[in-house]
């Protein structure tokens, strides 16, 4: 082996190892939100995934599976994509090191010095990034697809530097039967093709006119695309996840075409049609969502929704142009020396940005602050632009070593050495600043168990043999996972135990009645029927989607009855009158606290709560609630890991879920509050308030009244402040008030009374609490001073009105009233409502 050889192994070693360092230990211990609890699941089962079906990454999941480095079957299949970032860490590096050798070939040592730290620098910059490192920690496609991108640019780079040697055609075939076969993973591999096309005709136009070579290459695109085969295969296997069912080769072709989340389309723009904006200027939108997302990559801000200090903005905006202008050099540099290089590289960043904009027209970012900018996606799609961002650090890496170089060359022959060791070292700074910026932040999933417990505990709100309707990806990803994987009440009919889950999305597709209904889900349509459902619209106006059939029949069947046609279109107060008066089920039936109101839309009044889903039940009532059983799971058996340990990171998806918690709490607290039983509400609001760390206002206050009521004021208060440190609200301040009145101290009583007038939320508040003071103490003159301040605020003196009624304050009411009638004696409508209110 060469010394060159030597050397490249030993940097490419380190920086494999760097890499795979940090990412194993900021690895997620099990899964994740979103895919990975579904592919992990699949994997470890050999299921069949949602489209495209990535049938590769399951197979080499399943493989990952097996190798026992933990006691969690999740962690091995996230230890795959780490692997992955790390290796593509690595031939970055590799393709770096050949793309400086073809316009400076190194000849002295401190250009060999300056090329290989330089290109460790660029890749270790790389995999820090938000984007990589965040898609590098759980079971993710995108690590995986990063490193075959590398490895195939790397190919064609040696391909060319063996040109007119035997068998080197080989390495195209490999490249392009590697770059195939990477479809089983993700299609987004392909986009290295075009560039290499265009780079095969710059530099050897000839290899593309072997009759030979094109039926070699058909031959090994058939034997790649084989894969697929296995969706099909498994699909007639019937495993416990078997999207779309590809059992035929129409429904494969459903698969890998995505055709249940409908056609790509070029026109119109999403970001056009209900913001009105034209082709071009919807397509710019988008455009800017990309170049958002690449502001992400460097440093937290603005990424991340905590306060940064003035300087800190600052500090963050300048790194971020920095990068951005060593890439734009980085850009001219290589094009200045090396066209053909530059072509290839360049173009595969084009279409992994700009291309991938174009094609995907993705609508605006979930975090766009605009109201204007609608729709939004569900979720942020920054991994879909990934590999283009590192496709970008390239070429900064590019930039800061012509930058060195030219540099060196400026100073005495002497210095030269000692100068490339300085920059040398220095040039490790950069990846510093992501590496350092990003740590505390989504892409540290060290020790978060989130997603895990969520799964168990969801199931958990269950009793043993029911159905559960679930919403999306994160109220069925982590249930399949932990069903599949953990063997966590998977449902069975016979005996029924386990919970049966029911995925609202899914629930409007053919092949996933069919499915249920196999598993023992008592459904009545026969296979026929169910693949003639078509949303209608009824009588009443309102569209029943096929969910809404499919939620019917699952009803009816399970309380034994039969379904006509006429009660399947019924409206839904027809429905509900037939079928859920005296219900009683073979299974119990609920809706996870996350399914929408719309989706639940007739069956409110029958639905019953139970720590974190709704259950069907055959009484009627308003907000009704499972106290007992609610209360032994929130507060004995659900599993909380890591949600209030801070050493974990939370994001948003994350705290939105954890509200889910909060709401059982909130329930359960405010159940028992309303039936009197103070020191248990005031153990579960306690508690629940522990999840609603951004949002305390609704625990406080009841917080409060509950201290308030049994003459604890120091609790009170100090529950009331808490609300203040987020947010100025003039209900806490009226609350303090009240609280000091009790308490004998009127002058900080009315301070809190004006302040909460001059808050920014809730005024009516201050006016109210400034009223009933001087009201209730016989000065009707300040009474109606602050009254009339009121009336000059518009809204403010109707919310006053109500703000009494609310109170039972019916004196104060009266009185407000009979003053407004002083001013507008003619007002018929308020002498109407003034004369009723003094008959109760």
């Amino acid at each position: 082996m060469d010394k060159d050889k030597k050397l490249r192994l030993i940097v490419g070693f380190g920086i494999f190892v760097a890499v795979l360092g940090v990412y194993l230990f900021t690895l997620a211990p099990t899964t994740s939100f979103w895919d990975c609890g579904e592919f992990i699941a699949c994997a470890y089962t050999l299921g069949v995934p949602h489209p495209p079906g990535t049938p590769l990454q399951i197979l080499i999941g399943r493989i990952f599976t097996l190798i026992p480095i933990s006691r969690e079957i999740a962690y091995r299949m996230n230890f795959y994509s780490a692997l992955s970032g790390a290796l593509a860490a690595l031939f970055l590096y590799l393709v770096f090191v050949k793309a400086i050798e073809r316009f400076r070939k190194p000849k002295s040592t401190w250009e060999k010095v300056i090329q290989h730290s330089f290109g460790a620098a660029t890749a270790l910059l790389a995999s820090y990034l938000f984007t990589s490192w965040d898609t590098s920690v759980e079971a993710e496609v995108y690590s995986t697809s990063a490193f075959i991108m590398f490895f195939c640019v790397w190919i064609t780079l040696v391909w060319q530097e063996n040109i007119g040697k035997k068998a080197n055609k080989n390495l195209l075939l490999l490249l392009i039967y590697i770059t195939f076969l990477s479809m089983g993973i993700h299609l987004i591999p392909l986009l290295v093709l075009p560039a290499l096309f265009i780079f095969i005709l710059m530099v050897k136009p000839r290899e593309l006119l072997d009759s030979k070579f094109f039926v070699l290459v058909i031959v090994l695109v058939f034997i790649a695309i084989t894969t697929y085969l296995y969706l099909m295969l498994r699909a007639r296997l019937d495993p416990g996840i078997n999207e779309v069912a590809p059992k035929t080769f129409k429904r494969l072709w459903d698969v890998f075409s995505r055709k249940q989340y409908g056609p790509m389309k070029f026109f119109p723009r999403k970001t056009g049609v209900e913001t009105g904006y034209n082709p071009l200027m919807a397509i710019w939108q988008q455009a800017l969502v990309y170049v958002k997302y690449f502001s992400w990559q460097f440093v937290a801000f603005p990424r991340e929704t905590r306060a940064f200090s003035v300087v800190s903005r600052y500090l963050s905006s300048f790194a971020t142009l920095l990068f951005a202008m060593l890439g734009l050099w980085g850009f001219w540099t290589h094009f200045k020396r090396d066209k053909k290089t530059f072509a290839l590289i360049m173009l595969i960043f084009l279409f992994t940005s700009l291309g991938l904009v174009l094609y995907l027209n993705l609508r605006f970012s979930p975090s766009d602050l605009n109201p204007y900018h609608i729709p939004k996606e569900v979720r942020e799609r920054d991994y879909f632009y990934g590999v283009s961002f590192i496709f970008f650090v390239f070429f900064i890496g590019i930039g800061l070593w012509q930058l060195a170089v030219g540099l060196i060359e400026t100073t005495r022959k002497r210095w030269k050495s000692i100068v490339a060791i300085v920059l040398s070292i220095l040039v490790f700074g950069f990846p510093m600043i992501p590496l350092f910026s990003n740590y505390n932040s989504h892409v540290n999933r060290r020790g978060n168990w989130v997603a895990n417990d969520y799964g168990m505990n969801l199931l958990m709100s269950c009793d043993e043999g029911s159905i559960l309707f679930t919403n999306g990806d994160n109220d069925t990803f982590p249930l399949w996972f932990v069903q599949e994987v953990k063997k966590f009440m998977k449902f069975d009919s016979k005996n029924h135990t386990g919970v049966a889950v029911a995925n609202l999305s899914l629930l409007n597709t053919d092949w996933y009645i069919k499915q249920l209904k196999k598993i023992g889900v008592p459904i009545s349509f026969t296979d026929r029927e169910i693949e003639l459902l078509r949303p209608v619209k009824i009588p009443s106006g309102e569209v029943l989607y096929v969910k809404d059939l499919a939620i019917r029949n699952i009803i009816a069947t399970n309380a034994g009855k039969k379904l006509t046609a006429k009660d399947l279109f019924a409206s839904r107060e027809e429905f509900t009158e037939k079928f859920l008066k005296d219900y009683e089920g073979e299974f119990n039936i609920y809706f996870a606290v996350t399914v929408s109101r719309d989706n639940m839309k007739g069956y409110q009044k029958h639905l019953k709560l139970e720590a974190l889903a709704y259950k069907i039940v055959a009484e009627e009532g308003k907000g009704m609630i499972d106290p007992l059983k609610t209360e032994d799971l929130l507060l004995k058996k659900f599993n909380y890991r890591s949600i209030f340990d801070e050493n974990v990171y939370k994001d948003e998806n994350t705290f939105k879920l954890l509200s889910n918690y909060a709401a059982g709490f909130f329930a359960l607290g405010s159940y028992y509050k309303m039936n009197g039983n103070l020191e248990k509400a005031a153990e579960v609001l306690e508690f629940g308030k522990r999840f609603a760390a951004r949002d305390l206002l609704p625990f406080a206050f009841n917080l409060a009244e509950i201290y308030k009521d049994q003459k604890n004021y120091d609790k009170a208060e100090e529950n009331l402040r808490a609300v203040l440190k987020q947010f100025d609200s003039g209900l806490i301040y009226y609350m303090l008030g009240q609280i000091n009145e009790e308490q004998g101290r009127d002058d900080e009583a009315l301070m809190n009374y004006m302040k909460a007038k001059g808050s920014v939320n809730d005024r009516v508040a201050g006016y109210a609490g400034l009223a009933e003071y001087y009201f209730s103490r016989g000065d009707t003159l300040s009474t109606v001073k602050y009254l009339r301040e009121a009336m000059t605020e518009g809204s403010v003196y109707s919310d006053l009105f109500s703000f009494f009624v609310t109170n039972r304050d019916t004196a104060l009411a009266v009185f407000l009233l009979k003053d407004y009638l002083k001013i507008k004696p003619e007002d018929e409508t308020v002498k109407k409502l003034l004369e009723k209110l003094q008959k109760t």
